[in-house]
């Protein structure tokens, strides 16, 4: 259903990113960070397709925060998003524009490529933070062996969230 933009407010205004500001490329973004690393601040990184978002990514995110001094949510690309048929139901722009509106995100950048490996090498985040999932799974999967072993080599460290709704949205739609 298209609802109509509310009286003096243009449709662009209601479709537009409020927060472009969060919104960057990775190698734009090493830039951004160089100062607040220079002053000793730390850096988390979340990365996920956060299509089907619930209130464990909320969760997931706000620990994410209390874990270093600055957020960043990495947003898996179209193409490489692989939940099944009809998958994702957002595009790209979508998911990351809904990210870069949490409060205890701070910049979300689009990842192009597979795995976080690259950007992982790119970003060098003090944390990497995955879901409780990957606690269970964490030597599974290859791709996400490869990327501890990116956080190994240069002294990073890999946490997993606690909180009990943190959880894959893909198992949660096939529960549905």
């Amino acid at each position: 259903m298209n609802h109509p933009a509310p009286p003096g407010l243009p449709a662009s205004a209601r479709t537009a990113a409020t927060r472009p500001d969060k919104i960057r490329e990775p190698r734009d973004l090493v830039r951004v960070l160089a100062p607040a690393r220079a002053a000793g601040r730390r850096v988390a990184l979340s990365q996920g397709c956060f299509d089907l978002v619930h209130l464990g990514h909320l969760r997931h995110f706000k620990e994410a925060r209390t874990l270093a001094d600055i957020l960043v949510v990495a947003v898996t690309a179209d193409a490489h998003v692989n939940k099944g048929p009809g998958r994702p139901l957002f595009t790209l722009a979508e998911r990351i524009e809904w990210v870069a509106e949490l409060e205890c995100v701070d910049f979300v950048v689009p990842s192009h490529v597979p795995t976080a490996v690259e950007l992982l090498g790119l970003l060098k985040p003090d944390v990497y933070i995955r879901g409780a999932e990957y606690r269970d799974t964490k030597s599974d999967d290859a791709r996400f062996v490869a990327e501890q072993a990116v956080v190994a080599g240069y002294g990073g460290s890999v946490r997993f969230s606690d909180d009990p709704l943190v959880r894959s949205s893909t198992r949660l739609q096939r529960e549905l």
